[in-house]
């Protein structure tokens, strides 16, 4: 019993050793120093002076994060209130600008996957303090097609997953939706283009959905890819779909 219980403790041991014998270093400015973060098993590389730069969603709106004044905070934003999406719930922890844009961004073009740690725990973090009980049965991150994911090597919102199965203690379901058109990169397309650009783009597997999930992307801009993957896990007999977003931008039309 002793024996096993060092053994899972192991990870742990080594990771703090590392951080001990290799100090952190900051990825935003570079200088010396981590950030213990809540029950994070190492220190962040992010300094807290940085930490405290970072553009924190404290009033997105419930329905799809969109940041909103400190007025309306608790409340849901004109257009959800107009047409409502097609999943019940959104926790976004930021707002999609510096300097927490510069960490995504090398994360998601840059081929850099040490960010993916710093913001997978800061968003962990931040679910941690702001989600109520009962958690989703299981986190499914938006797939991304197969002639992207060989193009870039990796899925940036598979990677952010990783830590917050680890720290959050939920299930990773990456067998339960698929991306099946090649669809053109998002950036740069109008709302209306970004609908269009992802009608069908998605379908499950066959493989037994759970009731209530949690749909992980990294950016949401306007919201039409996670509504379209939620609208798909919807028509597939999923009950109750809430998204899970790193960061929300702060204008629908960008």
């Amino acid at each position: 019993m002793v024996y096993k219980s060092l053994w899972k403790l192991a990870p742990r041991i080594l990771t703090r050793a590392q951080h001990w014998l290799l100090p952190t270093r900051c990825i935003a400015c570079g200088c010396a120093g981590g950030l213990q973060l809540g029950d994070a098993h190492a220190p962040l590389d992010l300094c807290s002076a940085c930490y405290r730069q970072l553009p924190f969603n404290r009033h997105g709106c419930l329905r799809c994060g969109l940041p909103l004044s400190e007025t309306a905070s608790g409340m849901t934003c004109g257009q959800c209130l107009r047409k409502a999406p097609a999943y019940q719930r959104s926790y976004c922890a930021f707002e999609y600008r510096y300097p927490l844009a510069s960490l995504v961004r090398n994360l998601k073009y840059g081929a850099q996957l040490p960010p993916a740690r710093v913001l997978g725990e800061l968003l962990a973090n931040h679910l941690l303090q702001h989600h109520p009980q009962p958690w989703p049965q299981c986190i499914i991150p938006v797939p991304l097609h197969i002639s992207r994911y060989q193009q870039r090597g990796y899925n940036q919102v598979i990677e952010l997953a990783t830590y917050l199965h680890r720290r959050l203690n939920l299930p990773l379901r990456l067998d339960l939706l698929e991306r099946i058109r090649a669809t053109a990169e998002q950036a740069g397309l109008s709302r209306t283009e970004r609908r269009r650009n992802l009608r069908r783009a998605f379908r499950t597997t066959g493989s037994q959905l759970p009731d209530h999930v949690a749909l992980l992307d990294d950016v949401i801009t306007t919201g039409s890819t996670v509504n379209e993957a939620a609208l798909t896990l919807r028509k597939a007999g999923v009950g109750y779909i809430e998204v899970w977003g790193l960061a929300r931008a702060t204008n629908r039309s960008a």
